[in-house]
């Protein structure tokens, strides 16, 4: 044992259960709140939730083995990140600016990260 581990704080991992009821409770409290409220923003963070999260909260097994197949296709693989970067990028600026200057920052960003993730998987394969 080292001096400091006793300061040192270990992670652990949540139960299976608990994660799979959060992955499941977050996307439909976000579906209510974006039905009740019908603004741009709600909608896209319901359907961001949806996209990440909703999938290993049904099938935690056989998400990665989806995650695996869009590994193998790199066309589609692309627009899927992209959608994502770009979608994350402007819900959360258009708390802060109007959503024109929003989108005009998003999607620059949303490409930037598509085009760097594509070229890290290409330099490790």
């Amino acid at each position: 044992m080292g001096q400091f581990d006793s300061f040192v704080e270990r992670s652990t991992n949540p139960p299976p259960m608990a994660t799979r009821v959060f992955c499941v409770v977050l996307p439909i409290l976000w579906i209510v709140k974006a039905a009740r409220s019908r603004h741009l923003e709600d909608i896209l963070i319901a359907a961001w939730f949806v996209v990440l999260m909703l999938p290993s909260g049904i099938a935690p097994k056989a998400y990665p083995a989806r995650l695996a197949t869009l590994d193998r296709r790199p066309i589609i693989s692309s627009v899927f990140m992209f959608l994502l970067m770009t979608t994350g990028a402007f819900v959360l600026l258009a708390h802060f600016l109007p959503r024109a200057t929003a989108v005009l920052i998003g999607v620059p960003f949303g490409l930037v990260l598509t085009i760097t993730g594509q070229l890290v998987r290409r330099r490790r394969t």
